[in-house]
C-alpha cells in the first residue's frame, strides 16, 4: 500500500526554521559564557572582580579611594594610604620636607602597574627623603574633579609643589551633546565606571554586557573595548575628527583655575603635557571607550592640541612651570601598557624628567 508523503505546511517550516535559529543562538550564547569563564575564571553574570573594589562613593567626586586598602592579583599590587591616596612610599612629613601633590586621572594613578612601578613612587625615590609625595590620581578624574580636589582635599596636605598630569581624561567630553561646562555627562557615567550603579538610560547596555554572544564579538578585536550602545538602532552620536572649540575654552579655563588654586596655597604649579601611545590609534572609522566621540586616528592630533593650549597659556608665566621636555622625549610602544598608561619603563623615564625639573625649583621652607 502506497502512502503519499504529507508536505510540511508553511507554518511548520517557519517553526522549524525559527527553532533552528533559536538553537544556534542558545549554543553561541553558551559558548560565549564558557569562553569567558575559561579565560577569566568568572561567569559573565557575576559582578566583575576589578580593582574597583578600592573605591567608595563620594558626594562631589562620584568615587574616591578607600583608605588603607591593599589589592593583589596576578602579580599586581595596589595600596592606598590613610589619606585615601595611592601609596608611594613617602617618608613621614617633617618640618623641612618639601611636599609634592600629584594630581590627575588614571595616568597619575597608574592602574596597570604595581605600587613600586608607578611614576609617583619612582619620583619619590629619585628625589629622596627631603621630599614627601602624595598621589591624588584617580581613574576617570578630569580637570573638573581635579578642581574639586584642589579646593577641598589637597589644601589639607599643604603642598609646596603640585604636579598636574591632565588632558587625556578630559577628551572623553569632546563633542558631547549631554556635556556642560562642568562635564555633567562624564560625571554621570563615572557612577557606572566605578561600579556603583547603572544609569537608567544604560540598562539595555548593562544587559548586553552580560551576553555571551556580545562577548564573543568583542574578542574579534582586542584593541577596542566594546561600546554596547552601538548595538542599538536608535540614533547615537557618531565619532568625528572635527575640532571642538567650545571644549577648548572649557579646558583652558579649567587649567587656569587649577593654576590659581595652586598659587593660593603658596605652591608652585607644574603642568605636564600628556603623552599617549600614538601607534595604537589607527582606525579612521571607530572610536574607543576613553575617547568615544573622536575618530581613533584623530586622537593624537586632539591630544597634541590640548598640549598646545597648556603650553601657550602658561608660556610667559613666571610662577608656573610646564614640562616641555615631556613632549620632546621620544616615546615607544613598550613605554606603555595600552594606549595611554605607562609601563614600568615608561614611568621610569617620566619620573626622570620630572625629578630633573623639580630639583631646579627654588622651594624655600
Amino acid at each position: 500500500m502506497n502512502y503519499a508523503k504529507a508536505k510540511p505546511s508553511k507554518i511548520g517550516i517557519l517553526f522549524n526554521n525559527l527553532g533552528a535559529i533559536v538553537f544556534i543562538i542558545l549554543v553561541m550564547e553558551l559558548i560565549g559564557h564558557c569562553v569567558h569563564f575559561m579565560s577569566k575564571e568568572q561567569w559573565l553574570w557575576e559582578e566583575e572582580k576589578k580593582v574597583d573594589g578600592l573605591y567608595k562613593q563620594h558626594p562631589y567626586l562620584v568615587g574616591e579611594l578607600l583608605p588603607n586598602k591593599r589589592f593583589e592579583k596576578n602579580g599586581l599590587t595596589i595600596s592606598t594610604t590613610p589619606e585615601k591616596t595611592r601609596w608611594v612610599g613617602a617618608p613621614a612629613v617633617e618640618e623641612n620636607s618639601i611636599k609634592i601633590a600629584c594630581v590627575g586621572g588614571s595616568t597619575t594613578f597608574c592602574p596597570n602597574v604595581s605600587d613600586q612601578e608607578t611614576w609617583s613612587f619612582m619620583l619619590q625615590r629619585k628625589l629622596g627623603n627631603n621630599y614627601s609625595l602624595m598621589n591624588y590620581g584617580v581613574k576617570g578624574y578630569t580637570t573638573v574633579e581635579n578642581i574639586i580636589q584642589m579646593s577641598l582635599l589637597v589644601p589639607e596636605f599643604k603642598p609646596d609643589v603640585v604636579i598636574f598630569y591632565v588632558g587625556w581624561s578630559d577628551l572623553a567630553n569632546y563633542h558631547r551633546k549631554d556635556s556642560r561646562e562642568d562635564y555633567f555627562g562624564h560625571g554621570m557615567e563615572q557612577f557606572q565606571n566605578f561600579g556603583f550603579s547603572v544609569d537608567k538610560q544604560n540598562v539595555q547596555d548593562a544587559i548586553l554586557s552580560k551576553s555571551g554572544i556580545v562577548y564573543l564579538g568583542s574578542l574579534l578585536n582586542e584593541n577596542y573595548e566594546v561600546d554596547y550602545s552601538k548595538l542599538f538602532l536608535k540614533e547615537r552620536q557618531k565619532p568625528t575628527s572635527e575640532d571642538d572649540k567650545s571644549f577648548d575654552k572649557i579646558y583652558g579655563r579649567n587649567l587656569e583655575t587649577l593654576k590659581n588654586l595652586t598659587l593660593q596655597l603658596g605652591a608652585v604649579p607644574i603642568f605636564v603635557p600628556h603623552v599617549l601611545n600614538y601607534d595604537e590609534y589607527t582606525s579612521d572609522i571607530d572610536s574607543r571607550f576613553s575617547t568615544p566621540l573622536i575618530v581613533d586616528n584623530s586622537v593624537p592630533e586632539k591630544m597634541l592640541h590640548l598640549n598646545e593650549i597648556m603650553l601657550n597659556q602658561f608660556d610667559n608665566e613666571v610662577k608656573t612651570r610646564v614640562v616641555i621636555d615631556m613632549i620632546r622625549t621620544e616615546w615607544f610602544p613598550d613605554h606603555f601598557t595600552d594606549e595611554g598608561h605607562f609601563s614600568k619603563n615608561g614611568n621610569d623615564i617620566f619620573s626622570d624628567i620630572l625629578a630633573e625639573q623639580i630639583k631646579k625649583l627654588d622651594v624655600r621652607k
